[in-house]
This record gives C-alpha cells, structure tokens and sequence, in this order.
C-alpha cells in the first residue's frame, strides 16, 4: 500500500490536477534563516499593528469630535434660552416692582384696610412659556 499524500487525494477535489500529469506546483513556507528575515518579519507586524491602531485613534477623534459638537450646540441652546429669560426679566423688573410697592403698602395698611380687596388688583406677571412648560 502507498504512503498516503494529500496532493493526489485533494488535487481533484481542489482542481489542481489536469489530465496529462501537469500539477500546481506551490512553496511551503520555509522556517526563518537569519536575523534579517525575522527582524523583517517583526516589522511587517508592527507596521500592521500601527496601522490598526492608527485606525482606531482616527475613529475616536472622529467620535470626539461630534460629541464636542453636541454638547457645544446643547449648551449655546442653553444659553440663548437663559438670556431670552434675563432679558425678559429686565424688562418686566419695573412692573414687578411697582406690584411689590402695592402690596407692600397693603401689608402695611392690613390692621387699618381690607387686605384682600387691594391685593386683588394687583397681579404678578408669569413667563408665558413656563406656564406652557408647567402645565404640559
């Protein structure tokens, strides 16, 4: 019985056997001789490695930068809201303080006045949009 060789048993399965006796002829890979070849061979894989991790760093910048971008929208989002409140605000002060002038004075005239016919005149303003806001 011949010794078992996996080219005759798998070259027809694989196509490398034509009709004529021609075959595939291919090299094994070859144990290193030298330093030089192992030394190339190392290289070859911190070239890939720093590659990889080039491409990783590269992702991650790029994930970075678009949460910068979100956080820095929602904040100048923000912002502008708080101004819009602060300047409404100012320009609402001077009524706000006539209308604690008012009931000022009728905390001060309580024992001598009917507190809760005066202070029904006077009304403080609410924001508009936190009323919105509260009630939704």
């Amino acid at each position: 019985m011949a010794a078992f060789d996996p080219l005759q048993t798998l070259a027809p399965l694989l196509g490398l056997w034509c009709r004529g006796a021609v075959r595939v002829h291919f090299h094994l890979p070859k144990p290193l001789h030298g330093w030089r070849q192992f030394v190339g061979e190392v290289g070859i894989i911190v070239v890939g490695v720093l590659i990889a991790l080039s491409a990783e760093q590269l992702v991650e910048t790029m994930h970075w930068h678009h949460a910068v971008d979100a956080a820095r929208d929602s904040l100048s989002d923000e912002i502008e809201e708080k101004d819009y409140d602060a300047a409404e605000l100012a320009i609402a002060q001077p009524c706000i303080d006539r209308q604690l002038q008012l009931l000022e004075q009728a905390v001060e005239l309580w024992p001598r006045d009917d507190l809760w016919s005066r202070t029904t005149a006077v009304a403080i303003g609410i924001n508009a949009r936190q009323n919105r806001e509260w009630l939704s």
